[in-house]
């Protein structure tokens, strides 16, 4: 999954927006390990 993931940002390399993309998928990751501890 993390390498389906790090491909498809790759895609947005040359778009210039890889930061976004990257900046975006780390919150959302951030968010949900934040979730799941709160749920444990």
């Amino acid at each position: 999954m993390e390498q389906g993931s790090r491909q498809h940002v790759t895609g947005f390399h040359h778009s210039g927006n890889k930061t976004k993309v990257e900046k975006a998928q780390f919150q959302g990751l951030s968010t949900v390990l934040l979730f799941d501890n709160s749920i444990s």
